[in-house]
Parts: C-alpha cells; structure tokens; sequence
C-alpha cells in the first residue's frame, strides 16, 4: 500500500476513534448520557438493561479516559498520518507499537474484568489502523 493511501486510511480511522471518544465523553452528563449507556449494554451483549446508570465512578473513569482517547486521536491525525504519507519508517513502527500495547492491555484487562467480547470488538476497532500500517511502503531514514 502506498504512503499516502495508508496514512488517509489510518486519517479516517483515528477520525472515527475521535468521534467515538466525544461520544464516550457524555458519559459523565446524566442528562444525556442514556445512549452511552445503551452502547454499553449493546457492547456487552446479550442486551441485559445493564448498566441501568453509570455512578460517578464510571462517570469520572470515562471523562478521563475519553480525553485520553480524544487526544490519542489527535496525535494519530495531526502529527502519525502526515509522516504515514511521507513513508517514514520509525513513526510506522511506533504506530504498531502503540496500538499492540493497547491491544494487549485492553483485551487482557477485559477477559479479566469478565468482558471478553471486547476482545471481538478491539479486533474489529484495530482492523483499520493495523492493516495500511502493516502493508504499507516505507523509506528509512
């Protein structure tokens, strides 16, 4: 895959990791956060009504770790996919680093959390950054 191909697929992917992380960030509204808590169910399936709210624990974990996800995203928009199409070779590398350690910790912290079908859904969520990130063409430095 060329560079510039790979780096407008990873541009799309992190795009739509930081619309989910702005979705993930009403969490902590109670007002409006009845669809976060639906896809939460719907993530954890069977559909179960759980959770029926989220206690300011929850609440708090998600607008934390939806500002991470937020800004994770910005880095891989603004500062990952312009060297992406470039074809630099270190920030290709990196990149893969970066998301096999999330993969990792978030699957392993799942299972253990008694979630595994999370496992499924970081298949899927990593599908569109790992796959342009492994075939694409590079130039060292």
């Amino acid at each position: 895959m060329t560079p510039a191909r790979a780096a407008l697929i990873v541009k799309i992917a992190s795009f739509g990791m930081l619309g989910f992380s702005l979705f993930m960030g009403l969490a902590p509204f109670s007002s409006i956060n009845a669809p976060v808590i639906f896809a939460f169910d719907v993530m954890d399936w069977p559909l179960d009504g759980s959770p029926a709210a989220f206690d300011r624990h929850h609440q708090w974990f998600l607008a934390f770790s939806s500002s991470f996800l937020a800004g994770f995203s910005l880095l891989f928009i603004f500062v990952v996919c312009p060297a992406l199409a470039r074809g630099d070779e270190r920030t290709r590398k990196v990149a893969l680093y970066v998301l096999a350690v999330w993969f990792m910790m978030d699957n392993v912290g799942s299972i253990a959390a008694g979630v595994p079908v999370n496992a499924l859904w970081n298949g899927l969520f990593i599908l569109p950054f790992a796959i342009p990130l492994m075939t694409m063409q590079t130039y060292s430095d």
